[in-house]
């Protein structure tokens, strides 16, 4: 049994869902593949839509699911710091077929979606926390040395000291990286 098969097989929820969604896609002319362990649908080549298999609901996401207009809203982004995807989560079947048309007019539009023609995404910078202002004010070389960083790099940082829920976590994380920071080293270099 070929490894999508096996997929499909195996659900142990959200399998009628999935296989409807799945339907659509194929219908749309999508190419499924297998990707990152799910079903994945492409179109000449190039990734647009993927289905997710969660413990608590199912989803298509389209990967870039930003550019697509959305006149139903009934699209969600999967998390706050999400730029691109976009998820559809259908709580049934009788759901999917009551936003059928437009899925499927999502799904011809995202065909025609170009990564080349975007229109580029925000440069969403996170806040400063307090304890790395703090930290910036007592060691202006570490501050210095932030900057120097690139805007990548920098985003890596606030959003690993931002999700920090206590300020004494946040503390210590900022403290654990500041040898990174002051080596010029992004948050996952070695």
């Amino acid at each position: 049994m070929a490894a999508l098969e096996l997929f499909f097989e195996n659900l142990k929820s959200g399998k009628e869902e999935l296989l409807l969604l799945r339907q659509l896609a194929l219908d749309c002319g999508l190419v499924e593949t297998q990707k990152w362990g799910f079903p994945c649908y492409q179109f000449e080549g190039k990734n647009k839509l993927v289905l997710q298999a969660f413990k608590n609901y199912c989803a298509v996401l389209f990967l870039e699911g930003f550019k697509l207009s959305d006149p139903s809203g009934i699209l969600v982004k999967t998390g706050v710091n999400t730029q691109k995807g976009r998820q559809f989560r259908p709580e049934s079947t009788k759901h999917i077929l009551q936003n059928k048309e437009a899925l499927i007019a999502l799904i011809q539009e995202s065909k025609n979606t170009n990564s080349k023609t975007a229109q580029p995404i925000s440069n969403l910078q996170p806040e400063l926390p307090g304890p790395l202002i703090q930290s910036f004010e007592e060691e202006p070389e570490f501050q210095e040395k932030f900057y120097l960083l690139s805007p990548g790099k920098q985003r890596a940082y606030l959003f690993h000291f931002n999700q920090a829920k206590q300020e004494q976590t946040c503390i210590n994380r900022i403290q654990k990286c500041k040898p990174k920071i002051l080596q010029g080293k992004g948050l996952l270099d070695k």
